[in-house]
């Protein structure tokens, strides 16, 4: 007989939590992030079963799933900084026309791009 046991950490969002609209260190969009607490659990067979420790509360990049340490003293006073970090990269999403892949490409060039879908490697103008 095998018994199958571990660790799992659980997301679960906080009430009241922090939820800003800011932009990702790891997509580089405008996204919304929402504050939530990771706990690790002893998990039985893949089912978590009891906490292990207290756990840590974290933000989470709605679009990509990236995390960050919440320090509300940073998110309250630096967007700012966070706009200036990213002006001169304003990206947009474009989707192929073979494809249907999504890519993207910065904005205000003004001119029509040259670009080469990185799933099906044709060119086309944008």
């Amino acid at each position: 007989m095998f018994i199958f046991f571990g660790t799992k950490s659980v997301k679960t969002p906080v009430k009241g939590g922090l939820s800003l609209r800011r932009y990702c260190d790891r997509c580089r969009f405008l996204s919304d992030m929402g504050e939530y607490s990771f706990r690790p659990y002893f998990t039985l067979f893949f089912i978590p079963v009891f906490p292990i420790s207290k756990g840590e509360s974290m933000l989470v990049c709605s679009r990509c799933g990236a995390t960050f340490y919440s320090h509300p003293e940073e998110y309250q006073s630096g967007d700012e900084e966070s706009k200036q970090k990213y002006e001169g990269e304003a990206k947009t999403v474009v989707t192929c026309i073979y494809c249907s892949g999504k890519l993207r490409v910065p904005v205000g060039t003004g001119r029509r791009l040259l670009v080469t879908c990185p799933h099906c490697r044709k060119e086309f103008k944008t």
